[in-house]
């Protein structure tokens, strides 16, 4: 059963796939980006790397059975989320903010069931409402998310701290 939720939370969060991401420049001398995503800023690739690599170990603690492992891992993805939203450079920042809240839905309907995916799985309204969270208005954040990753940031190499130029 914890099967059928972690494969529908998957699919929806799955922002890059396979392999990391980080920008390919450094962006030394550029302002940070600001909440209203004015100007863009290095570490937004930084931080999708995060949130992708916590995305991509989800799996494993929704399926350890464990309600303290999924409320910590959701808890991460929804610390992750928030600060894209607000590091999301002006272009991505509408799919950012999406997705943002996206993660703090999923993150409420868990809480809701005690982080215990068996329980969410096994009550119907609650299977409902997590199936009608990942909107095609989400889909297609959670793409723009994935094309902004693979074109704008480059990819790295996780086995070293070098980033690809």
């Amino acid at each position: 059963m914890r099967r059928f939720v972690s494969a529908l939370f998957a699919a929806g969060l799955l922002v890059g796939g396979g392999g990391l991401t980080a920008c390919g420049s450094d962006n030394s001398g550029a302002s940070s980006a600001t909440d209203d995503g004015s100007s863009p800023d290095g570490s937004f690739c930084s931080l999708l790397i995060a949130f992708r690599a916590t995305n991509s170990t989800a799996d494993a603690e929704y399926n350890s059975g464990d309600p303290a492992r999924t409320e910590a891992v959701m808890r991460q993805l929804v610390s992750q989320g928030d600060l894209l939203r607000r590091k999301a450079p002006a272009d991505i920042k509408t799919d950012a903010t999406a997705v943002a809240a996206y993660v703090a839905a999923l993150d409420m309907l868990f809480a809701e069931s005690g982080y215990d995916i068996d329980n969410v799985v096994s009550d119907e309204a609650a299977t409902a409402e997590f199936v009608a969270l990942t909107t095609s208005e989400i889909e297609s954040s959670l793409l723009q998310l994935r094309t902004y990753a693979d074109t704008t940031c480059a990819p790295i190499d996780v086995t070293s701290t070098t980033i690809a130029s």
